[in-house]
């Protein structure tokens, strides 16, 4: 009977080592999609430079106010 739980506390602390391998691997991942995403977003008072090339080949830039519904 001890060697029984002496197993099942080895399954169960594996288990949950790599339960936490897993999660902190995600947690790694969300993190750096984090700093990603607020580089690729990171504006000055909410604004965003956005830039248009028109038929004649002449780019135009212009400050527009960012909006998730945009």
């Amino acid at each position: 009977m001890e060697i029984l739980i002496t197993v099942f506390e080895w399954m169960v602390s594996l288990a949950d080592a790599i339960l936490l391998t897993v999660l902190g691997f995600f947690a790694i991942i969300l993190l750096i999609w984090t700093a990603i995403m607020a580089d690729i977003l990171a504006d000055e008072n909410g604004q965003h430079l956005y830039c248009e090339t028109s038929d004649a080949g002449v780019e135009h830039c212009y400050m527009r106010r960012w909006n998730i519904v945009d």
